[in-house]
């Protein structure tokens, strides 16, 4: 790119949903599993990163690219066929909801 400036992480997040809203999900996927690659060790992101050296740049960790990276996650999730065997729920988990496919009786 012109200027030394990297890839904007979080525009890359935007084109993934985008991608996956417009019916191109494996593209969208391709894409956003890319974008993840460029964290760190910590999964933090950076603004930009150097597509040719994976170099984070700009600021950094940037919250706007975790923002978007979650919203990202949730409309590919939404555009996703869903499951083969219906999802039930299996109790709470450290305070969260837990859902496992299956079938069988409750826990």
């Amino acid at each position: 790119m012109l200027g030394g400036r990297g890839a904007s992480l979080f525009c890359t997040y935007w084109l993934v949903s985008c991608l996956a809203t417009g019916g191109r999900r494996e593209a969208a996927l391709a894409v956003f599993e890319r974008a993840n690659a460029y964290a760190n060790d910590l999964g933090l992101l950076a603004e930009q990163a150097e597509p040719a050296t994976g170099e984070l740049m700009g600021n950094f960790p940037h919250a706007l690219s975790h923002a978007d990276l979650v919203n990202a996650a949730r409309v590919l999730a939404a555009t996703a066929a869903p499951p083969a065997t219906p999802l039930r729920s299996c109790g709470w988990v450290h305070g969260l909801r837990c859902w496992t496919a299956g079938v069988g009786s409750k826990r």
